[in-house]
């Protein structure tokens, strides 16, 4: 009980020191979400052409390559 009255204390002093942030904050804090964004597109897209061109290829023309294909391919999103 003593954690949660103590949580609602933090609560009410951050609230009262929270302010709106200022066009030029907005827009700083906008540009570098956006910049975060376009970094995770790219290297997601990077990893989409490596895999397109290199490493499907390369596995496509091995026996039982779907079975192959399978595995990695699980294997990396467990990763």
């Amino acid at each position: 009980m003593v954690n949660i009255k103590l949580f609602w204390q933090n609560a009410k002093r951050t609230l009262k020191l929270a302010r709106k942030p200022t066009l030029k904050e907005f827009r700083m804090i906008a540009r570098i979400c956006a910049l975060g964004v376009v970094i995770i597109g790219f290297i997601g897209y990077a990893i989409q052409m490596i895999f397109q061109f290199l490493v499907i290829p390369f596995f496509t023309s091995m026996p039982n390559r779907s079975l192959l294909i399978d595995i990695i391919m699980l294997l990396i999103l467990l990763i």
